[in-house]
């Protein structure tokens, strides 16, 4: 067992509790600590120790739906999106793709998680071109600006890339800016890993075309029963922890359990 083996720590939690949470990491294959050494499990375990009984029965309940994507996840992911981008999208007689961090102009040069995922698949992007080059010719740019003053007005389907999408609103914000500078909505994709089924359909809603490798619903409102008493053990939780309120529930009240490289604001602050 994980929690004899690697767990041999002193905890105030019940024992059924920590059966729990060492058989979620087991089964959904987290790692116990950091390249660091710092114990994820161990830091875990120290904040159910500061929760009620029923507050710390929530919290196992919702990370056994817990979704986190380690590092070594991301470009399977991607090319998960990406593959359902190409036999999906409406291309025409356009054979050229150019993938762009997908970025409101307010965040033109800042070091958003979408430039690191571009990252990622530039250092790829000889083995992705490869696995298309029959049917397409696939480049890249660091910012829609870039795209704006290299490739507007030519014969090219725009790739914007993410990580992540909660609220829809950075996606709505980078849309703004590419059509007001005069790119086609219909020459545009949005492909990212993980996606908050109210953010996409808010997303689709717009008209824009947007292809996920993994939607994930409300953490607490898709419970389907005893939602509301849920709901009033979070409030208790954030109160506790004093989580403001443009964030309580997650922000924009996404109620996300999803953890990327880092925690987006959309997942529930109790586990930032």
């Amino acid at each position: 067992m994980l929690m004899k083996n690697k767990h041999d720590r002193k905890s105030r939690l019940p024992i059924e509790d920590l059966i729990r949470l060492n058989n979620i990491f087991e089964n959904k294959h987290w790692p116990i600590q950091d390249q660091l050494e710092e114990s994820f499990f161990d830091n875990f375990c120290n904040m159910l120790e500061t929760l009620e009984s029923d507050e710390r029965n929530l919290l196992i309940a919702l990370t056994e739906n817990f979704l986190w994507v380690q590092d070594g996840e991301y470009l399977p992911y991607f090319m998960r999106s990406f593959n359902e981008f190409v036999n999906e999208f409406l291309f025409g007689e356009c054979k050229n793709i150019c993938i762009c961090p997908l970025l409101p102009e307010a965040d033109f040069g800042k070091p958003k998680s979408s430039v690191m995922l571009l990252y990622m698949i530039k250092a790829n992007l000889s083995s992705i071109q490869k696995k298309y080059s029959k049917r397409y010719n696939i480049c890249y740019v660091d910012s829609p600006k870039d795209f704006i003053s290299k490739f507007n007005g030519q014969d090219f389907i725009l790739c914007l890339i993410d990580d992540f999408i909660g609220s829809g609103e950075t996606v709505e914000s980078a849309m703004l800016f590419l059509l007001e500078s005069g790119v086609n909505i219909n020459q545009i994709a949005i492909i990212s890993l993980v996606g908050m089924k109210d953010g996409i359909d808010r997303i689709k809603n717009n008209g824009y075309h947007i292809f996920i490798s993994t939607v994930c619903n409300k953490g607490i409102s898709s419970f389907g029963q005893n939602v509301e008493e849920i709901r009033s053990i979070m409030e208790r939780i954030e109160e506790k922890i004093k989580v403001k309120d443009e964030y309580k529930f997650g922000y924009r009240q996404s109620e996300a359990l999803v953890k990327m490289m880092r925690t987006p604001n959309n997942t529930f602050p109790i586990y930032w």
